[in-house]
């Protein structure tokens, strides 16, 4: 195991992938400090955070992040593309809260997987819309709105592109500093209070519903994006699902896996039989 020491990280290596990689290691720290000014963070009595490359799963916890890599990987940008993704969770839920995946997963893809893949894949998610669009495969918000169905059709790669396609979109018409009021002032579902209250906070910040928002993307893709005619003709006959079935469960309120629908959830002990109702 190596371990580097930063500005802001104690970094764990335990696959010694940055030394055998000859990565410069002190990028993380400028991906980090320019997270911190597009985020528009201060850092007050800030305590390092400790990175740890593994073969895991990449993922945060209170103040760590795990990177899961091969180390046969040849491409060092997936790595950044990893540790900035989550970075991004972890400052997100520290200084601002949560909401609901479409804007807490969307907002780190936006700004670390379609970047990274457009700046060194030529990958644009926001063309990849237009064409699931013109093929009648674009899916709508309202169906991956609630996080456990969002994250229990995960596995179907459109979800991610189209929710980094509309959170680039809002961050790109709105300003970040809208959304992130969505994050500070969402009230997140309790088996207490089993109500959402994301389409009136939606209202409040953006005069608009998520319908209305969804729209808005909409014709933004359909009048600004132009239509990549070959990577329509590459999608054309891939055959897609028309609903993305469920294939595992998540919690409705901590999105936890659970190992049957509707059970007491063995992390929060939350009771999955509980409707959440989406104001």
């Amino acid at each position: 195991m190596n371990k580097y020491t930063s500005k802001f990280l104690l970094i764990n290596d335990q696959i010694n992938f940055i030394a055998e990689n000859k990565i410069e290691f002190k990028e993380f720290d400028r991906i980090f400090d320019n997270v911190l000014k597009f985020l528009k963070i201060r850092l007050n009595d800030y305590k390092k955070i400790r990175v740890y490359i593994n073969n895991g799963y990449s993922q945060f916890k209170k103040n760590k992040i795990y990177i899961g890599i091969s180390k046969k990987l040849e491409e060092e940008y997936y790595l950044f593309m990893l540790f900035k993704h989550e970075l991004i969770h972890l400052l997100i839920y520290k200084y601002f809260g949560v909401a609901p995946a479409i804007f807490w997963e969307g907002l780190p893809i936006y700004l670390s997987d379609y970047q990274y893949r457009m700046k060194y894949k030529n990958i644009n998610y926001d063309e990849y819309c237009k064409v699931f669009l013109s093929l009648i495969n674009l899916n709508k918000l309202s169906y991956i709105l609630e996080s456990e169905k969002y994250y229990a059709r995960r596995y179907d790669y459109r979800i991610d592109i189209q929710c980094g396609s509309f959170i680039g979109f809002l961050v790109k018409k709105y300003n970040i500093d809208l959304l992130l009021d969505v994050f500070k002032k969402y009230e997140k579902p309790t088996t207490t209070n089993p109500v959402s209250n994301i389409n009136n906070l939606l209202k409040s910040i953006y005069s608009k519903n998520l319908e209305e928002l969804e729209a808005e993307w909409i014709e933004y893709l359909k009048k600004k994006i132009k239509l990549n005619k070959n990577l329509k003709n590459k999608l054309k006959n891939k055959i897609f699902y028309k609903r993305i079935p469920i294939k595992q469960y998540h919690c409705k309120f901590c999105y936890s896996p659970l190992r049957m629908k509707n059970q007491i959830c063995d992390v929060c002990k939350s009771d999955n039989n509980i409707k959440i109702l989406y104001k």
